[in-house]
Formats: C-alpha cells, structure tokens, sequence
C-alpha cells in the first residue's frame, strides 16, 4: 500500500524536476528555481491564508512555464492570472454560503502533482498509460517508423517535417497535463450563482423587501457565433490519414483506424512505405471530423453553464493564443491543419477537451488513454488535501480523509480511510454513496477496457463507524459490498438510474447506457 499525502506528491514532483524530467521545464534552471521555492514553502506552511498566497503564486508560474511552451504568445495572460486573483476572493465567499463547500484554489495543484505520481509512477504504466500507448494508433505507428532508418530515407523533407511535428506534439504532453489540472475548475464560481442568490432571498425579507431581482446574465447575439465556433472546434475530432507516392507517382491512402490492432496497423504502413524504390514522399495530412454527438453534448453542457465548459471558455475568450487557430478548406472545404501548427493546435484542443469533458453529463471513461479520461480520474482520486466546511458547523477541515492509492493484482485500489475523530459530523457513509454514483456514472461499464479494473474503498476508523465499504467497477461488472455483505446497488443508492449487479453482467457493449 501506498499513502498518498501532499507530501509524497510533492516531493515526487521535486525529484522529477531534479531529474529533468519535466519537459516544460528543461533548460529554464530560472523557473524550476521558483517552483522549487513555492514547494518547500508549500511544505512548511501551516496557515491556510498563508498556504493559499503561496499557492496563487505557484499556479502562475506553472501556468505560465507550461502554455507557453505549447505556444509563445503570452497575450492574455495578465487579465487570467488578474481573475484567478478574483476566483480565490471569490472561493471565500463561497466558503461561508455553502456549509459542504471544497476548495478548489489548492485542489487544482494537488491533482496537477498527484497526476503526475500516478502518469510517471512504473507501479501504475499497466492501468494509466497501457492504453494510451497501445490504442493511440498514430502516435504509436509513427513513434516505430521514426526509428527505421530504411523509412527515413524514403520519406524526404516532407516527410521528415511531419515526423518532427508529431514528435513536438508527444512533447507537449506533461505541459497538457498541467494546464488542465490548474484550470478545470476556474467556471466554478458560475455554479454557485444560484445559491448566493437562495441566500440573499431569505435575508432580503426581514428588511421588509418583498420584491427583489436576483443576479441573472445571458449572453448578447454577438457572442452567439463565437460561442458556436467554439463547440464546433471542441466537438470535432481531428482525423488522420497518410498518403504516400509511389514509383509511378500514384497516390496510396492509407486511413489510421483507431480499432486497428498495432501489429497490424504497422505492418499495412511500413508495406506501402517500402513498396517500391523510389518511393518520393510522404504525406500525413490531418483534418477536423464533425462529430455530432460531442457537439450535441457539449452544446448542452454550455447551455447549463456546467463549470468544466465554462473554464474551457474562459481561456478561449481570454488568451489569444486560442483564439488564432490555424485552418485550411481544401477543395472539398474540408478543414485541413497546417502541419506547422498542428501541434500547438492539437495540445490546445486536448486542454479544451479534457476540461470540458471532467463536467459533461455525457462523457463516460472506457480506459485512461487520453487526456480527458486521465485528468477526470485523477480529479476523482483527489481527496487526500481539500480544505472543506466539512459540516454545518463553521469548522475548516484541512484533511478530509487519508488516502491509500495502490495496485494489487492488476487492480487500482483506491482506499479512503475516515479516521479523524476530530471532525464533527463526519460520515463515512455519506462520502461513500456519493462517490458511488459519480464512479458508477462516469466509468462506461459496458465497453470498459479489460485493463481498468477499480476497486475503491472507505474504511471508517471512527468510533461511530468502523464498517468497510466497498465498490468493484471492471468491464460489465459492478458491486457495492459493506462489510462484506452485497448491496441491491439501486435500492442502496437510492436510485433508478444504476442498475443491478445482474443487469450490469449481462450488459452488451453496443448497449449505451445514459444515467
């Protein structure tokens, strides 16, 4: 077992940076210089004020070190760095409206720097990045070609120029990584309108005010367009295809299907490549592919101001860098990316992606081998350091619970123990269910990787409570257990929107199940 404190992460963060393996990072000694500072002081700090002061300047830096490592241009990045200034002011206000209140000002830190323990941890490669290294087909097939010699010499210039492109952009994973982390909950305060306003309509009567207008907003028809342009942009997946020209100058296609197994995949490529010799060039040519659904979904997201969304659309709308995305129309209008930008362009549709999906009431987790799929995961196992109003009785709590984060016979465990006698209110039970129906929700049991199994536990230690709760997710396999007794997950959960352990077994994978 693992226990997983600030401190771990922390100091596993410090050791990657020491050994250079933060690529953002690499060359900037000024930099890791200031985030080393901001750790230690990180570490020694007691105060929650204090912790907070330190925390604002450490955000900005990493921010700042990773987006403009993805692309140059810094336009914009005073007026964000200027409302992250006025979301932590705003936090606290929250804090004394909602008696469960968590923090988000540190949290957004802490799943950036357990994201990377788990991503670089070899304990945890099966389960995080076995996936994502086996169905990330391209980047898996041009990461083989890159190193075959007897390709790079047919491929020429052009050729050469795409692998270094796809190279730049597997670079740019770590600084993706962190610019999620520190700004998918940036929307939050947009959540909490309603609730400041439930709070001020049950003051406003005592002054004899019968009449009041609560705090509202929409957006003007100008803003329409953009806001379309946006989910347009995030709702498309960016589509792959090689063309090669062959020794009597015809064209060979050959299309990446993700459903391809590698071996495959890799061999049909490097046939066409080697098939004549005087093969000319190479070609991979990437276009943006409507999906539906996802604009659907994200259109929806956006209409009920879900806060993952509204973060997206708030770096759209703030940096500039976002805002001067690189196109071409082919002849068929077609919309082509420029291989020169496609790297900036691709991280940047990654971030906005990820931090939109972490909130979408239609985005499901079949295994880790992508952005949006890591950082909602690794924002689910974050619980080990979020300052809460814990109960309704104005008490801060700076550790919720312990958290024991290991693998065990190819299964992540993931161990909440509740053993603060402290805390006032605290239930175990309460924190279990909830946790319960977000993971039954998110992960799509159906069409789970075979690889992903979870079995998440919360462990009372209390003197009220001393029960072991326990929820198993794997592929069309769902129980909740309490000391050892199954649970009728519905009934428990009160809710019909799970199913039973039975009815998840029997479950097909073509079967789409919305909660």
């Amino acid at each position: 077992m693992s226990r997983i404190n600030e401190e771990v992460v922390l100091n596993y963060y410090l050791n990657l940076m020491e050994d250079d393996q933060v690529e953002f990072m690499k060359g900037k000694p000024h930099v890791k210089k200031e985030v080393r500072n901001c750790i230690n002081q990180l570490k020694q700090e007691e105060q929650i004020h204090n912790r907070i002061g330190v925390a604002k300047e450490l955000w900005k830096i990493l921010f700042e070190a990773a987006m403009s490592f993805i692309h140059p241009d810094k336009s914009g990045y005073d007026e964000l760095f200027d409302y992250f200034d006025k979301f932590v002011e705003f936090e606290e206000l929250i804090f004394a409206t909602d008696s469960f209140y968590r923090d988000h000002t540190l949290h957004c830190l802490w799943v950036y720097f357990l994201g990377e323990y788990i991503y670089n941890k070899d304990e945890f490669y099966k389960i995080v990045r076995k996936d994502r290294d086996e169905t990330n087909h391209f980047l898996h097939l041009l990461g083989y070609l890159m190193k075959d010699e007897e390709i790079i010499k047919k491929v020429g210039k052009e050729g050469k120029e795409t692998f270094e492109a796809l190279e730049k952009y597997m670079s740019m994973e770590q600084a993706v990584h962190c610019i999620t982390a520190l700004t998918h909950d940036l929307g939050y305060p947009i959540k909490k309108i309603n609730r400041i306003n439930s709070s001020i309509g049950k003051i406003l009567p005592n002054f004899s005010i019968k009449s009041f207008s609560e705090f509202d907003f929409k957006y003007n028809n100008e803003q329409v367009q953009f806001i379309k342009t946006f989910i347009d942009f995030i709702g498309d997946d960016i589509h792959t295809s090689l063309n090669f020209t062959d020794e009597d100058g015809g064209r060979i296609r050959y299309d990446v299907n993700p459903d391809m197994d590698d071996t495959e995949a890799i061999f049909l490529a490097k046939k066409e490549l080697l098939k004549g010799d005087s093969l000319k060039h190479l070609v991979i040519k990437h276009s943006l592919k409507q999906i539906p659904a996802q604009r659907l979904r994200y259109s929806c997201d956006f209409e009920s101001y879900q806060h993952g969304i509204m973060s997206a659309y708030l770096l759209m709308t703030t940096l500039r860098t976002f805002k001067t995305m690189n196109f071409i129309h082919d002849k068929d209008d077609q919309i082509i990316i420029d291989m020169n930008h496609y790297a900036n362009l691709a991280s940047k549709q990654d971030i906005l992606k990820a931090i939109s999906d972490h909130t979408s009431d239609g985005f499901r987790i079949q295994d880790l081998s992508h952005v949006s799929q890591f950082l909602t995961f690794i924002d689910e196992l974050e619980e080990f350091s979020r300052i809460s109003r814990g109960n309704q009785y104005r008490q801060y709590i700076n550790e919720f619970c312990q958290t024991d984060l290991y693998i065990k016979d190819d299964i992540f465990h993931i161990d909440f123990i509740f053993d603060n006698e402290e805390i006032v209110g605290l239930d175990p039970e309460r924190a279990f269910k909830g946790k319960c129906k977000r993971l039954l929700s998110l992960f799509d049991i159906p069409q789970l990787s075979e690889d992903l199994k979870i079995h998440y536990r919360v462990l009372g230690r209390l003197k009220k409570d001393q029960k072991i709760y326990e929820l198993i997710i794997k592929n069309k396999f769902a129980k909740i257990i309490i000391d050892g007794e199954e649970q009728a997950i519905p009934q428990y959960l009160n809710s019909r929107d799970f199913l039973t352990s039975e009815e998840y077994a029997l479950l097909r994978e073509d079967e789409q199940i919305m909660h």
